[in-house]
């Protein structure tokens, strides 16, 4: 549940490019006889420049200036390179381990088109190793310090502090030239606003709080804290334009993620898995107090929903899979297979997530992301969520925090199209009874309709190349607004 975001996470904490101009478009320049150079920070006073791959809406402001043209002899045009003194130095920040994925193929993506534009960049990152890995140069790992909750918030305080003071005096030395900001509103925000104004930098918001869903206290810092907002859901971007944002949506990330290299059939053949076997994902937790308090009745409803199973002496050949996402969770996982005893039943998963939701028939799942990944797997879900009931009482009773639903599928289609079982509600036998309701075996029908919901889903989505379009946006910004700091 995302109801405290802004409570218990952890602290997180760009001007001129010129491209090559083909001779063969000399046309492109020739209305600028006797107009030696233009700078990029007159951007918008030339209407006729533009890329030949990009073309900005009048909506978004962001016009292109590939390059700085010269006059030469024989009315042909040549491209004259703005010297800088440094490359672009781009910060992105996000702060938990969904964010740390999108953030981590924005970064590939942003090299990838700064390489294809002979544009030299720097990219900054406060995520995790993903980022890393990608290419980022990682100022502070804080995914381990994401929480949901003040309670649970208060040990990560101290540790919060460290990588913000940290964070603060690498970026005195090394300002950014823009920020992009990855959810994380209980850090973003606040972080927008500062590097605004200690920095002088553009900033982006990039899968921007969910406010348009179940919150809206949060719509004008949003707004004051960035630049432009690059939304992924169409009434995302409606209710952001609406509220007086500089919106473009860019469709949803994990559209690229998705990648269908293998039927059903194939997935299960790759893994070991029959044809008629029942595989069921258990995907419990991306933040050590989701373990703590969805896991246990998680595992409680699978076993129930085990025994269910072995009773129709169909001789079905059950498997348990838990993805790992916390290695650090690893260990508690497996030893509660022995606790609900699921022995011989269950194993934790250390590959690649998206193969196995290709062979699955359902998942037991907690809210965030993985809905929408589930869907576009058309993997049938039920969906767990838990709080301490400290933190869930302070939730409804002092911040009045109310939502009809939870999940991401039900939210964006405004109606229960997955079952969702929330706090008092997440009993092991309901979760049990709703999952084997969507199993092949059963003779229910609410598959069939659930799936019919993703149908419903999907188109809202977006389309895919999200993080391709993402990049170039953001790499057009940050290379053709105003002076840059050095």
């Amino acid at each position: 549940m995302v109801m405290m975001m802004a409570l218990g996470r952890a602290p997180t904490l760009g001007c001129t490019q010129c491209a090559p101009v083909a001779a063969s478009n000399p046309q492109l320049f020739h209305n600028l006889s006797g107009l030696h150079i233009a700078r990029s920070r007159q951007v918008g006073g030339f209407p006729s420049l533009r890329c030949d791959h990009v073309l900005w809406s009048k909506e978004s402001r962001w016009k292109r200036q590939p390059a700085i043209a010269a006059s030469v002899a024989g009315g042909g045009s040549v491209a004259v390179s703005e010297m800088r003194a440094r490359p672009f130095r781009i910060l992105i920040s996000t702060g938990d381990v969904m964010g740390d994925m999108h953030g981590a193929a924005l970064v590939r993506a942003l090299i990838d088109a700064a390489g294809e534009e002979k544009v030299e960049i720097e990219v900054y990152a406060m995520g995790g190793k993903r980022m890393k890995d990608e290419g980022a140069v990682l100022i502070g790992d804080n995914t381990g310090l994401s929480s949901i909750g003040l309670l649970e918030a208060l040990p990560l305080v101290i540790p919060s502090i460290q990588i913000q003071i940290r964070t603060r005096k690498f970026l005195k030395s090394h300002p950014p030239d823009l920020v992009v900001l990855i959810d994380y509103p209980g850090i973003n925000i606040p972080f927008g606003k500062y590097a605004k104004k200690h920095f002088g930098c553009k900033v982006v918001y990039y899968i921007p709080p969910n406010e348009w869903l179940w919150n809206t206290s949060r719509t004008g810092a949003i707004i004051d804290s960035c630049d432009a907002i690059l939304s992924v859901y169409p009434a995302e971007t409606a209710y952001f334009r609406k509220s007086g944002g500089l919106v473009i949506e860019v469709g949803h990330p994990l559209l690229d993620r998705y990648n269908p290299t293998q039927t059903r059939t194939q997935a299960r053949e790759a893994l070991g898995y029959g044809e008629k076997d029942i595989v069921i994902l258990l995907m419990p937790a991306s933040r050590a107090q989701e373990l703590r308090h969805v896991w246990p009745i998680i595992a409680s409803a699978a076993r129930l929903l085990l025994t269910r199973i072995l009773a129709l002496r169909n001789h079905h050949h059950v498997h348990f899979v838990v993805p790992s996402v916390l290695p650090s969770g690893d260990q508690i996982i497996k030893q509660s297979f022995e606790d609900f005893d699921l022995t011989g039943y269950a194993s934790v998963w250390n590959g690649d997530t998206q193969r196995l939701m290709a062979a699955a028939d359902l998942a037991i799942t907690k809210s965030g992301s993985v809905n929408l990944e589930l869907a576009l797997h058309n993997v049938p879900q039920v969906v767990v969520y838990k709080l301490d009931k400290a933190t869930a009482w302070i939730a409804r009773n002092v911040f009045q925090f109310a939502v009809q639903y939870i999940s991401l599928v039900n939210l964006i289609l405004e109606e229960q199209v997955v079952p969702e079982f929330i706090q008092d509600d997440a009993e092991p036998a309901n979760i049990a009874n709703a999952a084997f309701d969507l199993l092949p075996l059963s003779a229910s029908g609410r598959r069939n309709t659930l799936l019919n919901g993703y149908s419903r889903l999907l188109p809202l989505l977006g389309k895919p190349g999200v993080v391709k379009r993402t990049a170039q946006y953001i790499l057009d910004f940050v290379t053709t607004d105003g002076e840059c700091r050095r």
